[in-house]
């Protein structure tokens, strides 16, 4: 199975490009922060290319922009190819299949930068469902 969860933040606006075949493609980066921290208190940072396709290009390349957050669910693709200078390249990236904008890039922006929900009937972030646990259905 290849499928790939990331939470990071766009380290450059969205292009947008429509193909020959009038397929329409949006390719971004974004920053994911490590889990662990170094030595010195900060976290290592990864950046991850990613590729969207169809409706959700369009929407990523009209709402999304540099240091705003989401969510990216899809696989990771490899491929070779041959530089300017005749080398052979490697890449990785991601081919994403769903693209969710869950944070803003600051405080001052208009949508909030966590999910608070306004009441107990709204729903949780990334399709989460709340369940009810007695302490007499626990197993421990």
């Amino acid at each position: 199975m290849n499928k790939i969860f990331l939470i990071g933040r766009l380290t450059r606006d969205p292009e947008l490009t429509t193909l020959q075949t009038g397929s329409k493609c949006c390719k971004f980066s974004i920053a994911v922060d490590r889990r662990y921290k170094e030595t010195d208190g900060s976290r290592a940072t990864d950046f991850f290319p990613v590729t969207v396709w169809g409706k959700a290009a369009e929407n990523s390349a009209q709402y999304l922009k540099k240091g705003r957050q989401v969510s990216v669910v899809g696989s990771l693709q490899t491929r070779n190819y041959d530089a300017n200078d005749g080398t052979k390249r490697f890449a990785i990236e991601v081919s994403a299949d769903d693209v969710e904008f869950i944070g803003s890039k600051s405080a001052d922006d208009s949508e909030a930068t966590h999910y608070e929900p306004s009441n107990t009937t709204s729903t949780p972030p990334l399709g989460l469902q709340a369940i009810a646990v007695s302490d007499n259905s626990l197993p421990f």
